[in-house]
């Protein structure tokens, strides 16, 4: 069995950068089976529920997986030296190739940044005993604009860790100066987007298809179909190099492209921009899955205690409130966020920015719920609700963080002005006796959580109060400033913060 001599910790990747300057424009995902012998195959069936029920007493545990034949393909195929590939220290043996492998010793999963000049790639490979298909490995590719022309070949490369076809079509795809022979195969099940294409048993696809096939691959789910296998595409009556595209929109709106009518640069676009999302949704729940195991055992027993008694009406109102709060993040165009007390105009300046949220967050105890909603006080004279703390924690994450975290150097006035308020007795009644009050602050203990497909650094914590409430409400958090990137890990209940 070869391991690999990883040099660098998952937790030393440098996702800052990134963030910053890497802007993928296609993703493409690859899965293969690992051929073992029955008796290991029995526990990885079981191995994927119980690992995420009790982590520390499956720890350490999961296939050992031979990598190499993959390094091997990609030193072939590029020209690599293998040994310096095997090494992930930078090297690739290529002049102005690097390769560098991000991973704890001997163990997956692995993130692996590939730089072919000028072009960016990142190469996820996603197995282990928290993979999410125990017995297989998981590839994911993101690549930026200058790697497109890459990322067909690669990709056919890749494919050859997925189980062919019987009697699939094949087609040439160019490759500099050679020709690349790939399948005309159904593939790409990761992704909610699906391209039928119908071609002939034996010609295969026409010139135009088979290079819109090669802009598709691993990047959607394509089905190929045939006048022999039949399937939907003869069920729709398809012509001979018809291709079907559904899923672009919500609306379940069909687009048919008969035999020379290429798909529009737009909809190939769209459907790239989606491969991205989607990879990098593997990718974060891959690490999230790894980062977070020593925690999720402990989580996981005190979710189990609070199924036993069961939520009240009070904390059923809490937890609705919550997964409306989250959805408002996760797909603000189908949200009233107004309703919800979020200002519409921040989701528009935070758009492609939005904060993701921790699974620790979304499946936040309903117990750590209970007391958030507003609660009767005096403001204004008047009895009135205070404000809702989940709400106001957001609010506090889009307002207040780029004061309080801002790029550069901040101007501040030459001359400062402050005030007080003079009145009589009658004056005290009108002030707000459950107002609100916020702080950040560092993190005592850091640790790591999954953003956008990369690890980063949780090290800073939101904490929110109301002058009357005997606990706060907390919120450890990662901020980038210049990519203005926000990830929230979790939520709970701290004591009120003096001073």
């Amino acid at each position: 069995m070869t391991y690999l001599k990883n040099t660098y910790a998952l937790q030393a990747f440098p996702s800052e950068k990134l963030l910053k300057e890497f802007l993928p424009e296609r993703g493409m995902a690859f899965s293969g089976e690992i051929t073992a012998n029955s008796h290991d195959l029995a526990i990885a069936e079981n191995l994927h529920a119980n690992a995420m029920m009790d982590p520390k007493a499956w720890k350490n545990t999961g296939f050992i997986v031979e990598l190499r034949p993959i390094f091997e393909r990609i030193a072939q195929h590029m020209g690599y030296e293998l040994k310096s590939l095997l090494e992930g220290n930078g090297e690739t043996g290529l002049a102005g190739h690097s390769w560098t492998i991000y991973a704890d010793p001997g163990q997956g999963p692995m993130l692996i940044r590939w730089n072919i000049e000028d072009a960016q790639m990142l190469l996820a490979i996603d197995y282990g005993p928290r993979s999410l298909c125990p017995n297989s490995v998981n590839l994911y590719l993101l690549g930026d604009k200058k790697a497109l022309t890459h990322l067909q070949s690669i990709g056919a490369l890749l494919r050859e860790i997925e189980t062919p076809q019987d009697k699939a079509p094949t087609m040439e795809l160019p490759v500099g100066n050679t020709v690349q022979k790939i399948e005309l195969a159904d593939g790409g099940t990761f992704f909610d987007v699906y391209c039928t294409l119908y071609v002939d048993d034996e010609t295969g696809a026409n010139e135009l298809r088979a290079k819109e096939y090669a802009e598709l691959m691993n990047s959607v789910n394509v089905i190929v179909d045939t006048p022999a296998t039949g399937g939907l595409g003869r069920e729709m009556k398809m012509e001979l190099n018809e291709i079907r595209v559904v899923g672009i929109f919500k609306c379940g709106q069909i687009f048919r492209y008969t035999e020379h009518k290429p798909i529009s640069w737009e909809i190939i676009q769209h459907i790239h921009a989606r491969s991205v999302q989607r990879v990098r949704e593997l990718m974060t729940k891959m690490l999230q899955r790894h980062l977070r195991a020593e925690e999720d055992s402990d989580r996981a027993v005190e979710i189990n205690a609070q199924s036993e008694k069961g939520p009240d009406a009070a904390s059923a109102e809490r937890i609705l409130k919550h997964a409306m709060n989250c959805q408002a993040i996760h797909q603000p165009e189908g949200v009233d966020v107004m309703r919800l007390g979020f200002n519409p105009q921040t989701f528009e300046q935070l758009h492609g920015k939005l904060p993701t949220l921790g699974e620790a967050f979304v499946w936040t105890p309903w117990h750590t719920l209970l007391g958030t909603e507003g609660q009767l006080a005096m403001r204004g004279g008047d009895v009135a609700p205070s404000v809702d703390l989940l709400s106001y924690l957001f609010r506090c994450f889009m307002r207040e963080l780029s004061r309080a975290y801002p790029t550069g150097r901040v101007s501040k006035a030459k001359i400062k002005l402050q005030g007080r308020m003079m009145g009589n007795a009658i004056a005290d009644n009108y002030r707000d006796t459950a107002a609100t009050n916020f702080r950040f602050q560092d993190l005592a203990t850091p640790f790591y959580s999954a953003h956008r497909g990369l690890p980063v650094r949780i090290d800073k914590s939101l904490v929110v109060w109301r002058a009357n409430d005997t606990e706060a409400l907390a919120a450890d958090f990662f901020y980038a400033p210049e990519s203005r990137d926000l990830h929230v890990a979790n939520l709970y209940r701290v004591k009120v913060p003096q001073g």
